[in-house]
């Protein structure tokens, strides 16, 4: 891309490359951190959210997989 814009299609593609590149770091970065035990319970979290959240938080479901339905 230049000035925002693509230059073709194998921008396109470096593009892409280079997104995927970054989410596969991004996963491989949180799973050394739950290796290492740089982990929070699901109880710290929603703590956490209704702190800085309030109201506003997100209701906690428990038993609710993330994906609307129950396990």
């Amino acid at each position: 891309m230049r000035n925002g814009k693509s230059v073709g299609p194998q921008a396109e593609v470096v593009e892409g490359l280079m997104e995927k590149t970054r989410f596969v770091s991004a996963i491989e970065e949180g799973l050394a951190d739950a290796g290492s035990g740089r982990v929070h319970s699901h109880e710290a979290v929603i703590a956490e959210m209704k702190n800085r959240f309030g109201k506003h938080a997100p209701e906690h479901r428990r038993g609710s997989s993330g994906t609307g339905e129950s396990r």
